[in-house]
């Protein structure tokens, strides 16, 4: 079978991609260290040299997110914290009618924005997932024709797995140009291109193929400059993961082991004890449930087993204190008790998760949700009859957008409530920051209550206003006050 040049060119290609990772370990941090790359002598940064240990780690991070309870705790707790129910974007063109036009177009792409059909807020779940277990979501726009016939935007989200990154070029590389795990990046670490390959194909030959950036929406938190791909939030809960694992497992197996009774019979010799073959009876089988009698002399004794060890309780919730901290979520997403919660532990729990996630929040919420808005805008307006102005002024006010999180609900909704409205009297805040800090929109709540209240003025009801004054109290009547009964005559004395 006669090979093709470019197949003898990635096989040389892999064999000296391998030999670069051996010699890009050594002293990763020494910037001036070379290694040999595509018959070029290039610089090797630290993300190279972790290239051949990272695949690895991923796919740990996968398995114990599958199989391991605490591991799916906290990545669910992630979804929860940073993405919730969905991130939204609200149009904020500065046109009320064109901004509510913008925003239904834009939801009804969104319940159908993957490729089979599913909605953009499971994807950005599915997204943050991945961000756990493999340290990067990476997705795919593509243009589908035969969607038009449904009714729908041609435009699609396609979700792809980390492992569809090439760890070598596929395609010719740029010069001046830097590759690292399947990404291209120009001199001051901007994407040019996304080298892919299907981790699921069964062949001989590699296929791949070269797909340039503004295709590719790949996010990850961001550790260190020129990095590539993101690294897995489980990464440094591995270990301790694994050894909270053992430690059930053992425990669970030493109880086991302990259900299993045993018994001894301590006496003097005697002729009773001995078999036919003269020799000491050492063992004796005791069905359960049953009596024997015991000889005189003889004392039975039962083997006691401290299995389940009792100090397991604290010395696991060390382990869980661990997870939680390095994990960067609540122990709740652990223990999921709440027997000891009270209204401010929690509102500092809150606090604590919202400092902690508001970086991660914000890079996610532009790749999960500005970067689709972004593509998908033009192809909203001609769904509706506007133009996509090519002005820069015009075009730059035609995207602007606000983000809105999903954020926890109220502690307690009354103490919330009249904290929020005392900030906003007090000129402390305002609706828009208030409404936003909890995911909604201050002009939409706005309207509705506007609609709402002529809705109740046409049917002759009115709306209760929070503001007005409560009217006094009426005073009691005062009791009537008792006769004194009349003084009794005297009687005559005769």
């Amino acid at each position: 079978m006669k090979r093709s040049p470019g197949f003898l060119r990635r096989s040389i290609a892999s064999a000296l991609g391998v030999m670069s990772g051996w010699l890009g370990a050594y002293n990763s941090t020494d910037p001036r260290r070379k290694i040999l790359e595509l018959f070029k002598v290039q610089k090797a940064t630290s993300n190279q040299a972790l290239a051949y240990n990272l695949p690895n780690l991923v796919n740990q991070c996968r398995h114990l997110e599958r199989n391991c309870p605490s591991a799916r705790a906290i990545s669910e707790g992630w979804v929860a914290d940073v993405v919730g129910t969905g991130i939204d974007v609200a149009p904020d063109t500065g046109s009320s009618a064109r901004d509510k036009i913008i925003r239904e177009a834009w939801l009804e792409w969104a319940e159908c924005a993957g490729v089979d059909g599913t909605s953009l807020w499971e994807l950005q779940a599915q997204a943050m997932r991945e961000v756990t277990v493999a340290g990067s979501h990476l997705w795919r726009f593509l243009v589908l024709p035969e969607r038009a016939k449904e009714g729908k935007l041609p435009l699609a989200i396609m979700p792809l797995e980390v492992e569809w990154l090439s760890a070598h070029p596929v395609g010719p590389v740029n010069d001046f140009c830097l590759f690292a795990n399947g990404v291209e990046m120009d001199r001051i670490g901007r994407p040019i291109a996304y080298h892919l390959i299907d981790p699921n194909f069964a062949g001989n030959v590699i296929y791949g193929e070269r797909v340039p950036a503004n295709l590719i929406c790949h996010g990850f938190e961001k550790r260190r400059p020129f990095q590539a791909l993101g690294e897995p939030i489980l990464a440094p809960l591995v270990e301790r993961l694994k050894q909270e694992e053992d430690l059930i497992k053992i425990e669970l197996q030493a109880a086991q082991i302990a259900a299993n009774f045993a018994v001894t019979i301590k006496s003097e010799y005697h002729d009773d004890a001995v078999d036919d073959s003269t020799e000491p009876q050492s063992v004796t089988d005791i069905s359960p449930g049953t009596v024997t009698r015991l000889l005189p002399g003889e004392s039975a004794e039962a083997f006691q087993s401290s299995r389940p060890n009792q100090a397991i309780g604290p010395f696991r919730e060390m382990l869980r204190g661990d997870l939680a901290a390095a994990g960067r979520v609540p122990v709740k997403w652990l223990n999921r008790d709440y027997s000891s919660a009270t209204f401010m532990n929690t509102r500092m729990e809150q606090a604590d998760s919202k400092r902690m996630h508001k970086a991660t929040q914000h890079w996610m919420a532009r790749s999960v949700a500005t970067r689709p808005y972004l593509e998908v805008l033009p192809w909203l307006l001609l769904s509706r009859g506007l133009a996509m102005p090519t002005e820069g002024t015009a075009a730059k006010k035609l995207v602007a957008h606000k983000i809105l999180p999903d954020l926890p609900e109220y502690v307690d909704p009354l103490k919330d409530g009249q904290a929020a409205l005392q900030n906003v009297n007090g000129n402390l805040s305002t609706l828009e920051e208030e409404c936003s800090s909890r995911g909604k929109d201050w002009q939409k709540i706005a309207l509705q209550r506007a609609e709402e209240k002529k809705f109740l003025d046409g049917l002759g009801l009115s709306m209760p206003d929070p503001n007005a004054p409560k009217p006094a109290a009426e005073k009691p009547a005062p009791a009537p006050k008792k006769k004194k009964p009349a003084p009794k005559p005297e009687a005559d004395s005769q």
